[in-house]
């Protein structure tokens, strides 16, 4: 067997791999398929598909070191994945979606055997899922115990550490499985925030300074089973990820020419939250599938803060405290059948959701603007989707229908607020055309209707204060946005075009506003408002002997049509809005003696998103070096990030006369290890998913 690989190794050449391992030793030795010239990364409709065993990206350590690697995924320091251009995307690994990220790096990259990157979800999916990334995982028959380890340090302007344990016991069709994590994380942030008034015949500057530090201690525990015969598996899992963080902020605060008041900000926070989630599936004759998913998500967390100025002794001290309670119960279910060249999918995704927020001001004065509440909001939606798709010979179809039927309640100090409850419904059409030249080449276009509604920390109505002339909330008037989506897709050899157009109607964005002149007062809020974006993307991938390089360039322009419910004019910048210009080259080197290498070099010049203008960082280099050792029982691997210091997090906002600039160092720059350990290692096989993970985001 070992002599074929190296055939095919030889075969494919210098353009990538495209073997997968194989499930079954005695079950594929019968028959291998080679096909040769296809890069590592090659456009399968409207999906980024990437083979990872058998490439060069199964040496570079964990799951989230692939992704790093991949074009339209960027990756950030603290771990966050967003898809460029889409956000934050549903990540599934086997079909279940990930509850934490840090899972992420509990998967060893030799033990994932593809990543497949969905740029345009169908009707399945729920309106806030812009993007999807499917994570597969090479599958390991072994029964018996299987045990993994993590340890990582990284040291920035403070130090973090980690640790990931997994143990997984097989027997038969059954699988037994627990995994834990334990983080602590600290990092420092230095700023200042200049805020500029010109409105309503007021013309001042309130600025504040910011030395911040945030030390945070998070555990993970998560216990279930799975049982996976030839036509029925099943499987549940729960569990709990309690949080513990602080927020040490000192600085300061003035307006015009005062003397600046000393001020530091204490706030504490604890987060508990449990999860429990089930699956059943069933394979029938002809192809056709039943799947179900159920979960249950219940937790509380607080916060207490504390805003003291030296200057004025504790009289001057603002403290409040929040308590709040979440509670979602979700079902998911659909039939896969065999129809007409194709499949077609119909099912159901049903979900009840309920979030309270109990705040209390504690200095009187303060309580007269910034006023303790309690408010409740709580959703009930269900939706029907269904979709077919097939192919005729180079030519592949894809249609999809969602309707959704939400009922939404909002309560202030238990009064129903009539101006925010409402009951509403969406239909939502997507339609995918493709057409296959070759194996290298092909394009495909799709039209898309989607209804995106805001986290539900964006639709409070209660009030924080920040500062002496600044306080933030959220807006429970928040509409849903309804985006009209056209996508243009297309593959020639090794480069790759997605196009991208944007119709959206009730967006959000942050405004300042000033909503008191006397005392001079601003407010920082979300706000509807509508525009029009076009992205653009061409990506370029090879292998050259033992160099990997990808080339992504983009660029993002917008036209902001207006603002708020009145539909006020917006000022997006100074003059006009700016288009954004992105590059991202990836570069991967098999060294001798099996080391691996990589160094990632990005950057983007100022431009507007949304309501905001962020600033260029033109050069950011990133680098890693990584080696298993003892037969990849061992993997061992060092990264250095924002090597040049060069990430400028820097952002401002010009709008209702009033400009914020934001000007903030960021804490990206530095090192950090990691060290992993496995014996016997087993792939899970929980294929359940989710049943509504856009509420879980929002909540």
């Amino acid at each position: 067997m070992n002599r074929i690989v190296l055939l095919a190794l030889s075969v494919t050449g210098g353009m990538g791999v495209a073997i997968a391992q194989t499930d079954s030793l005695s079950k594929e030795l019968n028959e291998i398929v080679v096909t040769a010239n296809i890069p590592a990364t090659r456009l399968d409709g409207s999906n980024l598909v990437t083979v990872v065993s058998g490439s060069e990206l199964q040496n570079l350590g964990t799951a989230l070191d692939v992704l790093r690697q991949l074009p339209m995924i960027s990756v950030g320091a603290d771990g966050s994945v967003s898809v460029i251009g889409k956000g934050s995307p549903e990540i599934l690994v086997n079909g279940r979606p990930l509850t934490d990220l840090a899972e992420l790096t509990a998967i060893r990259s030799d033990n994932l055997a593809k990543v497949e990157v969905q740029l345009s979800p169908g009707a399945i999916f729920d309106g806030e899922t812009r993007s999807v990334i499917r994570l597969t995982t090479s599958r390991n028959f072994i029964d018996g115990l299987s045990v993994s380890e993590r340890a990582e340090a990284i040291l920035r302007r403070r130090l973090s550490a980690g640790n990931h344990f997994d143990f997984n016991y097989n027997i038969g069709d059954w699988d037994l499985f627990l995994n834990t994590l334990f983080s602590y994380n600290n990092s420092l942030h230095t700023g200042r925030t200049l805020n500029r008034v010109t409105a309503d015949g007021v013309d001042a500057l309130i600025g504040s300074s910011q030395q911040s530090t945030s030390p945070s201690v998070r555990g993970s525990v998560k216990l279930g089973f799975n049982y996976a015969a030839v036509r029925r598996s099943f499987g549940l899992y729960w569990s709990f990820r309690p949080e513990r963080a602080e927020y040490l902020n000192h600085g300061s605060e003035w307006i015009d020419n005062e003397t600046p008041l000393n001020r530091s900000i204490t706030r504490r926070s604890r987060d508990f939250p449990h999860l429990v989630s089930a699956y059943y599936e069933e394979s029938f004759r002809k192809n056709s599938l039943f799947h179900f998913d159920g979960t249950f998500r219940s937790g509380h967390s607080c916060n207490h803060v504390t805003t003291a100025y030296a200057d004025f002794g504790t009289d001057g001290d603002v403290t409040s405290r929040d308590f709040s309670k979440s509670t979602l119960v979700a079902a998911k279910a659909y039939l896969t059948i065999p129809l007409w060249h194709g499949n077609f999918t119909v099912g159901t995704q049903d979900s009840y959701t309920q979030s309270s927020l109990d705040f209390h001001m504690f200095n009187p004065s303060v309580e007269s603007y910034v006023p303790s509440a309690l408010t409740l909001a709580r959703q009930i939606a269900a939706a029907g989707f269904a979709s077919w798709s097939a192919r005729f010979g180079r030519l592949s179809l894809d249609l999809g229908l969602r309707y959704q039927i939400t009922d939404y309640l909002f309560k202030v100090n238990g009064n129903r607020d009539p101006d925010v409850s409402r009951t509403f419904s969406s239909l939502t059409p997507d339609l995918t055309l493709g057409w296959l030249f070759n194996e290298r080449s092909q394009v495909s276009l799709t039209y898309k209707t989607v209804s995106v509604k805001p986290p539900y920390a964006r639709l409070t109505g209660s009030l924080s204060y920040v500062g002496r002339h600044e306080v933030e909330g959220g807006n429970p008037l928040l509409r849903d946005e309804t985006m009209n989506n056209l996508q243009l897709f297309a593959s020639c050899r090794d480069f790759m075009l997605q196009a991208d157009c944007a119709f959206s109607r009730d967006s959000y964005g942050f405004v300042k506003k000033l909503i008191s002149i006397n005392p001079l007062r601003l407010l920082l809020s979300p706000v509807n408002l509508d525009l029009t974006s076009l992205s653009v993307y061409l990506m370029w991938n090879r292998k050259i002997g033992f160099w990997s390089p990808g080339l992504t360039l983009g660029l993002y322009y917008q036209w902001l049509k207006k603002i708020g419910h009145s539909g006020e004019a917006i000022t997006a910048s100074p003059a006009k809005t700016r288009p954004i210009v992105s590059y991202y080259f990836n570069n991967l080197f098999s060294l001798p003696g099996g080391w691996t290498a990589t160094v990632n070099i990005s950057g983007s010049s100022a431009g507007d998103m949304s309501t905001n203008r962020f600033a260029a960082s033109w050069v950011v280099v990133d680098a890693s070096v990584s080696k298993s050792f003892l037969g990849n029982a061992v993997q061992l691997k060092l990264s250095a990030t924002d090597i040049l210091r060069s990430v400028d997090p820097s952002w401002s906002i010009n709008a209702c006369g009033v400009f914020v600039d934001k000007r903030q160092r960021a804490d990206r720059s530095g090192i950090s290890i990691s060290v992993s350990y496995r014996f016997r290692p087993r792939r899970v096989n929980f294929k359940g998913t989710d049943a509504s993970p856009e509420e879980l985001k929002r909540l």
